[in-house]
């Protein structure tokens, strides 16, 4: 009688998390890319380039300001783009369950110049980006704010259209993620799962 009660137990508790959003950063969270942010002067001379991970830390100086051309450029992530096993593999056992689930790529990164060369990169590992009842691709850059700003604006987009039991972010920046995990406080009634994609591909639950 006891295993019988802990199988329906076991039911009811993953039948009540039936309906997930997945929120998945591109940039050193699927792929990693040569793509620099540079930083130039008032004069528009580069000073330095920088990575995805070394943008989330750059504090700029006076004078300076960041150019993200590189980041709408599709010839260097077609080129480039190698994707981070850990997530690649997440990604395919969400795709697995695609009833339940939904996966929102949420770049920083603006329109890119040419889509189709950008999206064939995820169809090259198996991702069906043209499947947009099951993945869609949202620019939080177009917001025109910072980053962690833009993309929560664009995740509280999806929670108030839709009713999910539970919201996951996968990202590198701590920034991103730390604002993901204050909107737990907002939505008590929603699990909210943050996880955070370290320098060696390792994927760690964020308490």
């Amino acid at each position: 009688m006891k295993k019988i009660m802990s199988i329906i137990n076991y039911i009811l508790s993953s039948s009540a998390e039936n309906n997930i959003i997945n929120f998945i950063d591109i940039d050193d969270t699927l792929f990693k890319t040569d793509t620099k942010v540079k930083v130039v002067d008032e004069d528009g001379n580069v000073k330095k380039k920088l990575s995805s991970e070394e943008f989330n830390e750059y504090q700029l100086k006076p004078g300076e300001s960041y150019d993200f051309t590189e980041f709408s450029d599709s010839d260097i992530f077609y080129q480039t783009a190698k994707p981070i096993k850990n997530v690649l593999n997440k990604i395919n056992n969400i795709l697995n369950n695609v009833k339940n689930n939904k996966i929102i790529f949420l770049t920083a990164r603006t329109d890119m110049n040419d889509k189709d060369k950008f999206l064939s990169v995820f169809k090259k590992y198996g991702i069906p980006v043209d499947n947009k009842n099951i993945i869609y691709i949202e620019r939080a850059g177009n917001l025109m704010t910072d980053a962690p700003t833009a993309k929560k604006i664009i995740i509280e987009k999806y929670i108030n259209n839709n009713n999910y039991n539970k919201v996951r972010l996968i990202d590198d920046s701590d920034n991103n993620l730390a604002e993901f995990i204050k909107l737990g406080d907002k939505y008590p009634d929603i699990k909210f799962e943050a996880i955070k994609v370290t320098k060696n591909g390792e994927m760690k639950i964020l308490k």
